[in-house]
């Protein structure tokens, strides 16, 4: 009495194709003819840059304590030297950033002064330009 119809397929069944259909045997061998061009180029090259990657900074001056860090005199000066210029260099940054606030705090202090007195002349301007409206 009340039995499940079968739906009916609106939609055909796509038709089945074949690698040769689209050309795959074309294809396959320049794929083919491309590797070769690829591996012959990289071998006439040379190295690539992925080849001389460093390790990062911090990597780089990581050590194990096991082993000492051995320096030489002449280089252990140039750096610490090199060390008391960059803190020289960063108290002079800091001095300077200290003195561009207090001429930008000095400047809105200014300019707020300025807006002030503007806005008063305009309201003497506006009461002026009443007096006379009425007059007239």
């Amino acid at each position: 009495m009340f039995s499940k119809k079968k739906k009916k397929n609106l939609v055909p069944e796509p038709p089945d194709y074949g690698p040769e259909d689209f050309g795959v045997d074309v294809i396959q061998p320049k794929v083919e003819e491309l590797k070769q061009v690829k591996d012959s180029a990289a071998q006439s090259l040379g190295p690539t840059p992925d080849m001389f990657r460093q390790r990062s900074f911090k990597d780089a001056f990581k050590h194990s304590p096991e082993k000492p860090v051995f320096i030489k005199v002449e280089n252990f000066k140039q750096i610490v030297e090199t060390i008391i210029g960059v803190e020289k260099k960063l108290d002079e940054l800091e001095q300077i950033i200290s003195k561009l606030q207090d001429l930008k705090q000095a400047e809105e202090e200014k300019m707020n002064t300025w807006q002030t007195e503007i806005q008063d002349i305009k309201d003497k301007l506006n009461i002026l330009e009443e007096n006379f409206s009425e007059k007239v």
